[in-house]
């Protein structure tokens, strides 16, 4: 099973490569389920062959490249799983990963700084970083409340209401107000790929 992110954002050249060399180890490469809202993606073959392929945009080397395939190593956790809950913790996963391993996250937050308002990936990693500061404890379980299929069959949310259920309700009334506080601009450019359902308690 071969799996190569070193190619990045070369998606057709890469699979020329395999196909060349492997071809009788590759599993068949089906079409794009989705739209991408960006260059980054992690993406299931399909639910029976239990298989994705990460892709990243940066090349070993660069400084966005750990960044962003820490990112995507995150979703693996829940890969059928679109929400901008999870699309920030994945951001905050990546920075605690960075840090750890002694890469700079720096040329991520550079690039979200300004771009609080308009941009999702900033809006929702500014928000879980808030989120976690406050109860980040309680994070541990959050992929645990991930539901669905929603309408289209394929995509799963968070149930960010059930996950709110597990914290204490001083918590929980503090991280419902940091999600209300970002709601307004998260709302408006999340987008049609992934999902962000607002706290109903």
């Amino acid at each position: 099973n071969i799996k190569k992110k070193d190619i990045a954002g070369r998606k057709k050249y890469l699979r020329n490569f395999l196909t060349s060399h492997f071809e009788d180890l590759l599993l068949p490469m089906p079409g794009k389920k989705s739209v991408l809202e960006g260059v980054e993606i992690c993406e299931c073959l399909g639910p029976e062959n239990d298989e994705c392929i990460l892709y990243v945009s940066a090349a070993p080397g660069e400084p966005l490249f750990f960044p962003q395939l820490a990112h995507e190593v995150f979703h693996l956790l829940s890969p059928d799983c679109y929400d901008w809950y999870v699309e920030g913790l994945s951001n905050i996963f990546s920075e605690a990963f960075c840090e750890m391993a002694g890469y700079s996250w720096q040329p991520v937050l550079s690039s979200f700084y300004g771009r609080e308002k308009t941009d999702p990936y900033a809006i929702s990693y500014f928000m879980m970083r808030d989120i976690n500061k406050v109860a980040g404890a309680y994070l541990r379980n959050f992929l645990n409340f991930t539901v669905g299929p929603d309408m289209s069959k394929t995509k799963k949310h968070v149930d960010v209401d059930g996950w709110l259920k597990t914290l204490p309700p001083d918590l929980r009334g503090r991280v419902i107000d940091i999600i209300h506080l970002y709601a307004p601009s998260l709302t408006a450019h999340k987008g049609l790929y992934n999902s962000f359902h607002l706290p109903q308690l």
